[in-house]
């Protein structure tokens, strides 16, 4: 539930199978998760959303739905399966006010995602992530869309403030 913290003592009573934990804005709570970030310096930091942790059990996973920022998905243990499907106009409707989902789609990607790799699901496409049998846990850097418009404008500001080319006058 959205602007909620939980201390969940206990997955016990969810069983073996069939579910998933998903936790966002990890970086907010956990130095380490906030460290990540500097792997993906290489774009302007304002465009980072949030890091996410997933924790899924065999028969776990998110159903299909479309990505809103452009997400670096990085495996970490276990086996997940991925499968990203081609933008269109899919119909979307909402499981649950905080989970937006799409109807099923044909894959163009189909891959089986190993501890260590990462992938990078684009803004606007469809995606879905599937059961390998398996417990598995990964971590995803979401980065907000920029329009290309404001892009520029952005990266430039960025420049200028990164080398002290500032100025501000009260009126």
């Amino acid at each position: 539930m959205a602007g909620r913290v939980w201390a969940i003592r206990s997955y016990e009573h969810l069983g073996e199978s069939d579910w998933t934990l998903v936790v966002q804005g990890l970086n907010n709570w956990v130095p380490k998760a906030d460290e990540l970030i500097q792997y993906f310096y290489f774009i302007p930091r304002w465009r980072l959303e949030d890091v996410m942790v997933s924790y899924a059990t065999p028969g776990g996973g998110v159903g299909p739905h479309i990505d809103l920022y452009d997400v670096f998905i990085c495996q970490g243990s276990g086996r997940r399966r991925w499968q990203g499907g081609d933008r269109g106009q899919h119909k979307e409707f909402a499981v649950h006010p905080a989970l937006l989902r799409t109807e099923a789609f044909e894959p163009i990607i189909d891959v089986e995602l190993l501890p260590g790799d990462i992938l990078l699901s684009a803004t606007g496409f469809s995606s879905r992530w599937g059961d390998t049998g398996s417990v598995h846990e990964l971590l995803s850097a979401a980065m907000f869309e920029p329009w290309l418009k404001d892009a520029a404008f952005i990266d430039m500001l960025t420049t200028w403030v990164n080398a002290g080319f500032w100025y501000f006058q009260e009126n």
